[in-house]
């Protein structure tokens, strides 16, 4: 069982500070303007219990989520997640095999031709330490891909009337300067011309990582109506998500995708450790040593609320994207209006579009795990490829997968039968 990333971590330096404490006593306090070592050591043991009680209240509250998500999706059997040899395609699959060894590819690959899976398959390690592969079931944090997920959240929110994507933000969030000029539709789109760090250096309730992020948010007017990539669009779209159902962005994620799609391998990283087909990322200079293991911290972690912070096997990560671009989660005119279909745009509701209108993709990289999708429009075609090694400061683009995946989408898209 793999260790908590940082949770555990928090409770441990808690228990180190009080011990701390006991040793000094509180005599000697210096009545200077700035703290003395004890008056220090107990503002720390004060934060660090602070973030136990954020840490474990998002632990509690995704666990009671998983939990009950486990126990309606118990009778259920779960789809596209077991190994397939691509027998009836071996031509498609031992070019694919070879593009893979090239690029040192570690992970798993999906290939999806009119709805049925024509190979699935791991490779290279979940977790080293413990000898254990990748395979069809492996997890992955799916970074930015996520955002075509908080898209159809919003897009379902409308279709109950419950928002407009004409809607100016400043409906939401006034006290955000120009708020006024951008709509939910350009925040979904990235041409809001908001800016701003979700890197918060502290673990997060969920309200308080969306007022983070609108604190920290700028709007420039000069830049809206151009497309500029910047992930505090989709956190501050989670927040508005929860003003207007009045559901958390993760109770609305698992009843809205994972248990209607009955997805048995999602959930969030927050969780990871509790999934027996978990994974560690990797990265590093040398590939596929596996020497450097990466830990995330609760604080990573909480500032990727709606941008990336989800886990999914490629099974599932192809079921819910067959269901953002088709009519499953809302209908097909809307998932055509969300993808920006009949019109110029390239990235619209967290999706990109193909420059010959063949499919859809989405790409994700981050803490050393890389994720791309491609995907035809009736979401019957299909290319998964989800890395747990993946570093990309060193790795990117030579070793990125992200072309393989689009290119060998397109080539089994253009073919009515694979060989």
């Amino acid at each position: 069982m793999k260790e908590k990333k940082g949770r555990m971590h928090w409770r441990g330096l808690v228990g180190v500070g009080i011990m701390a404490l006991s040793i000094l006593g509180v005599a000697g306090c210096s009545t200077q303007s700035h703290q003395s070592p004890v008056q220090q050591t107990k503002s720390a043991i004060k934060e660090q219990a602070e973030q136990v009680k954020v840490n474990q209240s998002t632990d509690d509250k995704l666990e009671v989520l998983a939990k009950n998500s486990q126990a309606k999706l118990k009778k259920t059997k779960s789809k596209y997640n077991d190994e397939v040899t691509g027998k009836s395609a071996p031509n498609m699959t031992a070019k694919l095999n070879r593009a893979l060894n090239r690029k040192h590819f570690v992970g798993t690959a999906l290939v999806v031709k009119n709805n049925k899976v024509v190979f699935q398959k791991g490779y290279g390690y979940a977790d080293y330490g413990l000898k254990r592969k990748n395979t069809a079931k492996s997890l992955y944090q799916i970074n930015s891909v996520q955002k075509s997920l908080t898209a159809i959240l919003v897009m379902k929110a409308e279709q109950k009337g419950l928002l407009s994507l004409d809607d100016k933000l400043n409906k939401y969030y006034p006290q955000l300067k120009n708020s006024d000029q951008v709509t939910l539709r350009q925040m979904l789109d990235m041409h809001s011309g908001i800016t701003g760090t979700v890197s918060s250096s502290k673990a997060l309730t969920e309200d308080q990582m969306v007022n983070y992020g609108v604190k920290n948010a700028t709007v420039d007017t000069k830049r809206i109506g151009q497309w500029s990539y910047a992930p505090i669009n989709y956190l501050i779209l989670s927040g508005i998500l929860t003003k207007v159902t009045h559901q958390s962005y993760y109770k609305l994620y698992y009843n809205t995708l994972i248990n209607p799609l009955k997805l048995h391998y999602s959930g969030f990283m927050e969780l990871d450790n509790e999934q027996k087909t978990g994974t560690k990322g990797y990265g590093g200079p040398l590939i596929r040593d596996y020497q450097n293991p990466n830990t995330e911290s609760p604080a990573t972690l909480d500032s990727l609320l709606g941008t990336g912070n989800a886990y999914m096997s490629d099974g599932d990560l192809y079921q819910a994207e067959r269901a953002v671009v088709t009519n499953q989660i809302v209908s097909q005119d809307a998932a055509n209006n969300l993808h920006g279909v009949g019109t110029d745009i390239n990235y619209a509701g967290g999706l990109y579009r193909m420059k010959d209108n063949s499919g859809y993709y989405s790409h994700g990289v981050g803490n050393y795990y890389e994720s791309t999708v491609a995907i035809s429009p009736d979401g019957k075609d299909a290319v998964v490829l989800m890395s747990n090694y993946f570093e990309k400061r060193i790795m990117d683009p030579v070793w990125s997968t992200e072309q393989t995946a689009i290119d060998t989408y397109k080539e089994i898209h253009e073919q009515s039968t694979l060989n």
